[in-house]
């Protein structure tokens, strides 16, 4: 997916614009669109949260044999990454999406999290992936009342992108 987002991209960006008016070339830019727009912004960036959440619940699973003592580190870490991560899918016009699928994460982590009464100092990966989740729909939430205060109407059903 990603190798065909990047060549999407390169099409987009090296095409003459004279050439993208013309009408023979249309079905062309279909891929490009479709690969390049806001179907794989939402797929690539909640592809991510998926990925780490997998790894988070692997992670709890197999926990190494020791406590970190990095503890404060990876939740600043994690939390410094998801305020990123979260301005990223507001510039790229995904947000609605995005929140949708961190809240999902969220649910799906504490819900593991509470049934198998697991620690989370013995999983790097899952105490890291918290203190993202935590920023990144922090971030989001606050993004969006903003929005609502304000008065500007929000289209959970469609990217900006």
């Amino acid at each position: 997916m990603e190798m065909v987002y990047i060549t999407s991209i390169v099409l987009e960006y090296y095409t003459l614009p004279q050439i993208k008016r013309l009408r023979e070339f249309n079905t062309q830019f279909i891929a490009t669109h479709l690969f390049h727009g806001p179907i794989s912004h939402i797929l690539v960036y909640s592809g991510w949260l998926l990925v780490l959440l997998l790894l988070s619940l692997l992670d709890l699973i197999q926990p190494s044999a020791f406590k970190t003592q990095m503890f404060m580190q990876l939740l600043l870490l994690g939390s410094l990454t998801g305020i990123i991560y979260a301005t990223a899918q507001i510039y790229n016009g995904t947000a609605t999406f995005q929140l949708i699928t961190g809240i999902f994460a969220a649910t799906t982590l504490a819900t593991f999290l509470g049934f198998n009464q697991f620690d989370l100092l013995i999983s790097p990966v899952a105490l890291y992936f918290s203190g993202l989740l935590l920023t990144f729909n922090s971030t989001l939430a606050i993004y969006f009342i903003h929005k609502k205060v304000v008065g500007e109407k929000i289209a959970w059903y469609k990217s900006v992108s």
